[in-house]
């Protein structure tokens, strides 16, 4: 841990302006915080980056295709600047590219922000942080941090033909409709369907759903308690 003392300086990034506004707020409440700018896309998040260099970045997993590689660049230029991650649910797909780009952490918009609050100062001293329900899907080890399921990656099991099945399946298709997309008989689809339940080690076709959502292969939004469900 680093031995930093005093207010921190914060950049905030959100798209969603409400989201901003109240996360502003609440980080100007905070004695220990210093709100020094706040941004709704990347490319001001960026610019106001690089010109204050914070101590901290609080940014949004944006809908933007190039926000990973653009955390993991500010990660790299601004050494003297912590980049921790907020997002709406934690999906593996995004907490495996913030380990990969190097962010000090990864936190959802679901957590107190007095949880939030606390992260965000071992953060800025140097600190991962992660929430509970992340934390417990990661293996911390001398050689970094990864997640569980990456040893190796559960969806690497599956054949392409599998991947077809699965995607179609998580996407809604019934096993009748998904042999239509895909050219080949239901009776098909459902020996593709049995094996990679088995692989996946799922016995429900809901559960594939979740595991595709939170896999990252299909879109999903937080559904009731923690869960997720596509959207189709």
């Amino acid at each position: 841990m680093d031995n930093y003392t005093g207010k921190f300086t914060i950049v905030l990034v959100d798209d969603q302006e409400l989201v901003r506004a109240a996360l502003a707020l609440l980080i100007q409440s905070s004695a220990e915080m210093e709100l020094v700018a706040t941004a709704g896309a990347l490319d001001e998040a960026v610019r106001y980056a690089e010109m204050l260099r914070p101590r901290l970045i609080l940014m949004d997993v944006l809908p933007d295709p190039t926000v990973f590689e653009a955390s993991r660049s500010l990660v790299q230029r601004l050494p003297g600047t912590r980049l921790v991650l907020l997002d709406e649910a934690p999906l593996d797909a995004n907490i495996r590219e913030s380990i990969r780009v190097g962010a000090s952490g990864y936190l959802t918009k679901q957590q107190p922000f007095a949880q939030i609050e606390a992260a965000l100062r071992l953060a800025a001293r140097g600190d991962r942080v992660y929430t509970p329900e992340v934390a417990r899907r990661l293996i911390f080890s001398a050689d970094g941090v990864r997640l569980a399921s990456d040893a190796p990656r559960v969806l690497d099991r599956l054949t392409p033909r599998e991947m077809d099945v699965l995607v179609n399946l998580a996407r809604g298709s019934s096993v009748k409709q998904c042999a239509e997309l895909l050219g080949i008989g239901a009776s098909t689809v459902g020996n593709h369907k049995s094996r990679l339940m088995k692989k996946l080690n799922v016995h429900k076709t809901v559960e594939l759903v979740h595991l595709a959502v939170r896999e990252g292969i299909v879109p999903g939004r937080p559904g009731p308690h923690g869960s997720s469900s596509p959207r189709i």
